[in-house]
């Protein structure tokens, strides 16, 4: 689905190749047919990302912000080197919130989408590191690897 933050095929396979990470987002404007996206269009796209990336390199990515007032959606629009207003996926005509996928409201609907992918053919394993386990196993990664210094980019100059 054609979205200004959703990934080309071309950077799906550069973050693969890297050994990256895929979240999937569930703000309505990134998924397909908006607030109106069907749990099954959602679970279609992990499962194609899925075959594309590997079951490794993938997870839910949330953008859960709920219960916010207008001020915070204008703030996290607001441009930082611009003074022009973001309205990403919206526009000055519909600048607000977008309705709520009807299939996630909160976090309580995790386990929703943990069935619906499980029905789509995911195993347990995989539904693992898609919840959450592919994120902890990236963040422990990173904490592995030995920390660069200020000096280190210095050298290398």
């Amino acid at each position: 689905h054609p979205a200004l933050r959703n990934k080309s095929d071309r950077v799906v396979d550069a973050i693969a190749a890297n050994e990256g990470l895929l979240g999937f987002s569930l703000y309505p404007f990134h998924l397909k047919n908006g607030p109106q996206c069907q749990l099954d269009d959602f679970c279609d796209m992990v499962a194609w990302t899925a075959e594309r990336m590997g079951i490794d390199r993938i997870g839910l990515g949330s953008d859960l912000c709920q219960a916010q007032p207008q001020s915070v959606l204008e703030w996290m629009r607001n441009g930082r080197w611009s003074k022009a207003m973001d309205y990403g996926e919206g526009s000055s005509a519909n600048a607000g919130w977008p309705e709520a996928l009807s299939w996630f409201r909160d976090s309580r609907d995790f386990p929703g989408i943990a069935q619906a992918l499980k029905q789509r053919g995911f195993t347990d394993a995989e539904l693992a590191k898609i919840m959450g386990g592919n994120w902890l196993n990236l963040l422990q990664r990173v904490a592995r690897r030995p920390a660069v210094s200020a000096s280190d980019h210095e050298d290398a100059a």
